[in-house]
């Protein structure tokens, strides 16, 4: 357990939802998702399995690090830009940023939309964006939340990828008010 927060995670409050008109989250793993060796050199897998290792165990600040160097050397691949929006999100609603914050993770959350398999990074983004410039009442530029969630029907969304938001985030508060259903 990280220092950063202090909520506790597991698997089993994570259960199976429906987003929008049915559309159901499916299964995945996230290592099958993300194989840092298949498609990152050995220096930047080694940071980004040590990232999801901290990431597991909600160590947030080890596990931006951690994703941070691997970024060093793989600066273009989308899911590391993910995890590390995801880890320095660290466990908080967007809503409760500084403005330095959240101009530190919206590139992140730009460039993890780019890659081929976006649903989870789509997601985390609409919910970002939601959060931090709607109910913060502040100037909202494209892409807008309900964009960003508009693709999610052709993709779906993988179990483990929900429950990895869930358990890291507070998204169930956005996924209700968007009608996401348990």
């Amino acid at each position: 357990m990280g220092s950063s927060t202090n909520r506790s995670y597991s698997a089993e409050a994570c259960g199976t939802v429906l987003i929008g008109e049915g559309i159901e989250i499916g299964v995945l793993n996230i290592l099958e998702a993300f194989s840092p060796g298949e498609v990152l050199d050995a220096e930047a897998a080694h940071y980004a399995e040590l990232g999801l290792g901290y990431l597991d165990q909600a160590d947030y600040a080890l596990a931006q690090a951690a994703f941070e160097k691997s970024l060093e050397r793989a600066l273009g691949e989308p899911e590391l830009h993910y995890y590390a929006a995801l880890a320095q999100l660290a466990g908080r609603r967007p809503k409760r940023l500084n403005r330095s914050e959240a101009r530190a993770i919206e590139p992140r959350l730009k460039q993890a939309i780019r890659g081929a398999s976006t649903a989870h990074a789509r997601l985390l983004y609409a919910f970002f964006k939601h959060d931090f410039y709607v109910l913060n009442g502040l100037r909202l530029n494209p892409p807008t939340p309900d964009d960003l969630l508009r693709g999610l029907a052709a993709r779906g969304i993988p179990l483990d990828r929900w429950r990895e938001l869930r358990c890291h985030t507070p998204i169930e508060t956005f996924a209700y008010e968007r009608s996401v259903r348990p």
